[in-house]
């Protein structure tokens, strides 16, 4: 499985970066986002740009970062727009229940943001 990190000091861009994730790709998917989890990540991004085809097994690892993330910090997923992940994601409802965004920039400013108003809130 090919990827890229971008870690930065609030968040980290994890970018997938083939063009199918299915059930032969997925567990090392999933295996890659708990390693982060578990380094102690707070804030991810969840880059699948470059992807055309997804399948359940693919939905389930996307779904696992907001299972991973919910009570730890903000994740969010950016560049879903290929008609047949727009679709996928469209029938299944998935694009109701995460912060979707078109690009990697979109998703940082949405971090950021909410890392702002956490930040306004506890002062």
């Amino acid at each position: 499985m090919k990827f890229g990190l971008d870690k930065q000091q609030d968040y980290t861009i994890f970018s997938y970066q083939e063009p199918r994730l299915t059930s032969k790709e997925a567990p090392d998917l999933k295996s890659e986002l708990k390693l982060l989890y578990e380094q102690g990540i707070n804030n991810i991004v969840l880059d699948i740009s470059e992807v055309q085809f997804i399948d359940s097994s693919g939905l389930s690892a996307v779904l696992m970062v907001r299972k991973l993330w919910s009570n730890k910090g903000v994740a969010v997923i950016s560049g879903a727009t290929h008609p047949h992940v727009v679709n996928i994601f469209n029938i299944t409802r998935i694009s109701k229940t995460l912060n979707m965004f078109v690009s990697v920039d979109q998703a940082v400013d949405y971090i950021n943001g909410q890392l702002l108003e956490l930040e306004n809130q506890q002062a």
